[in-house]
C-alpha cells in the first residue's frame, strides 16, 4: 500500500474541485427552495414566481462552458447571478412561510 503524505500547507484547491464544490452548494440551494415551495403550497400561497425561475433555467439551451462572459453559454457569470437570485428567493419564501 502506498503511503500518501499530507501537504503541510493544507489541501490544494484546483478549478475542477472548486467547480464540483460549487455544484454541490448549488444543489443544496435548489433543494432548500424546493422544500420551501412545498411548504408554501401547503399553506395555499402562490408559488409561480419560484417555479418560473426553475423553468427559465430548464429552457436555457447550450452546454456548460467556462469562458467568462461568452454570451449564450452556461458561464461562471450565469451561475453566480442565478446563485444570488436563488438565495434571495429562498429568503423571500422563508419570510412568507413565517
Amino acid at each position: 500500500m502506498r503511503k500518501v503524505s499530507a501537504n503541510p500547507n493544507g489541501p490544494l484547491a484546483n478549478v475542477k474541485w472548486e467547480a464540483i464544490r460549487e455544484g454541490i452548494d448549488d444543489h443544496k440551494l435548489v433543494y432548500q427552495l424546493v422544500k420551501r415551495i412545498q411548504k408554501l403550497k401547503g399553506k395555499g400561497i402562490k408559488t409561480s414566481k419560484y417555479e418560473d425561475f426553475f423553468l427559465g433555467i430548464e429552457k436555457k439551451g447550450g452546454t456548460p462552458g467556462c469562458l467568462k462572459g461568452e454570451e449564450g453559454t452556461w458561464n461562471p457569470i450565469f451561475f453566480k447571478e442565478n446563485r444570488d437570485h436563488l438565495i434571495s428567493m429562498i429568503l423571500d419564501a422563508e419570510a412568507k412561510i413565517n
